[in-house]
């Protein structure tokens, strides 16, 4: 196989490639953006990270024409680049410029539902701590009324005397053995904290020093996953957004150079910047 036929298949595949890459692109884009629901911010989220993490592919597309066209111009074939909508390198270039504008667009969209989404997420969990807050209190108030209660205090010694002589005797079954022991440390529980306040305050703050860790560790978690998406989203959007324009700005400008030369040797061939002759 001699060069001219090899480069002539080359750019025949570079191009089939080029077109396979950009009509699959458009096809996964617009997969993900069904069930269309574009006023919600989980659907804009979900949308953004499919064609965020696809980025890439439609630049390669993009890439291949330009390589093929290269080809093409070396082998001295009768090459014309003139902005028309019948030249496939133009509208590819123009999509590039398109798809550029859209994900340096999507940077601020996305980061604002993230924002949104991350205040949702220490609201509800403010809300989780108030709830375990007044279970806190509502445990600790039954605690001082059976501490202050001499018959609750008698009621309990009966019930863990009971617990201890059934204990003794075996006639707990096997199979409830462990909820009895649990039941009886809970009363034993309630026994000290009943006769120590000191140790019924100490369980208080105790108490109310885990509802706190916790608060703070899911806000921690809820805020490092927002920094972490926004990051990862975000900077990939930006470098995606400024490749296709400085891709579709080099294009067209070669494009419109082309297209005002009157014979074969004033027309500018598209190179892409990585690829030297």
């Amino acid at each position: 196989m001699n060069s001219a036929r090899l480069a002539s298949l080359t750019s025949l595949s570079l191009k089939v490639l080029g077109g396979v890459l950009i009509f699959s692109s458009l096809v996964d884009y617009s997969l993900a953006a069904f069930p269309l629901m574009p006023l919600e911010d989980a659907w804009q989220i979900n949308f953004t990270n499919q064609v965020v993490s696809r980025g890439e592919n439609p630049m390669f597309g993009i890439m291949a024409l330009m390589l093929a066209a290269w080809l093409d111009f070396n082998e001295k074939k009768t090459v014309t680049f003139k902005p028309a909508i019948t030249d496939v390198r133009f509208l590819s270039f123009i999509f590039s410029s398109v798809l550029g504008v859209i994900f340096l667009l999507l940077i601020p969209l996305h980061l604002d539902n993230l924002q949104q989404i991350r205040d949702e997420a220490i609201s509800q969990i403010e809300q989780q701590t108030q709830q375990q807050e007044q279970q806190v209190q509502a445990q600790f108030n039954e605690l001082q009324a059976l501490a202050q209660s001499p018959e609750a205090k008698q009621q309990l010694d009966e019930q863990l005397k009971a617990i201890d002589e059934a204990l003794n005797s075996g006639q707990v079954p096997p199979q409830q053995l462990a909820q009895v022991e649990a039941r009886k440390q809970e009363l034993a529980n309630f026994q000290r904290f009943a006769n120590d306040p000191n140790a019924l305050n100490a369980r208080l703050e105790e108490l109310r020093a885990q509802v706190e860790q916790n608060r703070a560790e899911q806000q921690q978690q809820a805020e490092n996953t927002v920094l972490k998406e926004a990051t990862q989203i975000g900077l990939r959007s930006l470098i995606l957004g400024i490749g296709y324009l400085i891709l579709g700005w080099f294009g067209l400008q070669n494009i419109f150079a082309a297209g005002s030369g009157d014979n074969r040797e004033d027309i500018v061939p598209v190179v892409p910047p990585s690829v030297e002759e």
